[in-house]
């Protein structure tokens, strides 16, 4: 009876390391699926390699960016797809080798290339799935600053232009030594020009020449000024 009783305990408390792996089972499971919808709908760029940086995985918002389906490409190279530009490729190769000895990489800029040719710059941050202090995935999140890009190089374009056009007013700041007889102008290293000459090389002016009424009466004495 001793032995039938301790056998039943024996059988409750397995069935109860069951039910509990069980019930484990199914909230890991309700877990996973809960995170992948979240991934799924992120608002931003989210994609993951392997160790070797192959695609695993990505969400609708990347695929619609760079045009591919992430299904068909599922297993291939990250770096083998034609994306990447070819300065940004080595920048790539360099992150992810940081990222796989466990270190998450800054915000990162990329320049891509489309198979519509159109190209744009994405920043990414890389970051480290670890297991047991092994990295086993790494998880790029980021966004397109294709505009921010664009804008910033017109800024500095036109920044750039003021600083010329600003250099070009200052060279005509200040006295200009003129002889008044030729009417010459004397540069700062005591060379003599004409005035359309140096103003020709020192501003964006540019000269056409006619004779003034006066200068025609003393050249043209018998004809009319028009």
């Amino acid at each position: 009876m001793k032995e039938f009783k301790f056998e039943l305990d024996q059988l409750k408390q397995k069935i109860q390391e069951l039910t509990s792996q069980k019930e484990s089972h199914a909230l890991l499971k309700k877990s996973h699926q809960h995170y992948k919808t979240i991934f799924q709908n992120l608002p931003f760029i989210a994609f993951t390699l392997d160790r070797k940086g192959r695609i695993l995985d990505g969400n609708p918002y990347t695929e619609n960016l760079l045009g591919i389906k992430l299904k068909q490409v599922k297993g291939k190279g990250f770096f083998e797809l034609g994306l990447l530009e070819n300065k940004s490729i080595f920048k790539a190769i360099r992150e992810f080798k940081k990222n796989i000895s466990g270190k998450v990489t800054g915000k990162t800029i990329y320049e891509i290339k489309l198979q519509n040719k159109k190209k744009l710059c994405i920043e990414l941050i890389g970051i480290p799935l670890q297991k047991q202090g092994i990295v086993y995935e790494v998880l790029d999140v980021g966004q397109d600053i294709t505009e921010q890009i664009e804008i910033f190089r017109e800024r500095e374009k036109l920044i750039s232009d003021l600083k010329e056009s600003l250099k070009k007013i200052n060279t005509l700041k200040g006295l200009l030594p003129i002889c008044p007889v030729c009417k010459k102008i004397k540069d700062d290293e005591g060379y003599w020009h004409q005035v359309e000459n140096y103003l020709n090389d020192h501003s964006d002016m540019e000269f056409s020449h006619a004779i003034c009424p006066e200068c025609f009466r003393k050249l043209y004495p018998d004809m009319p000024v028009e």
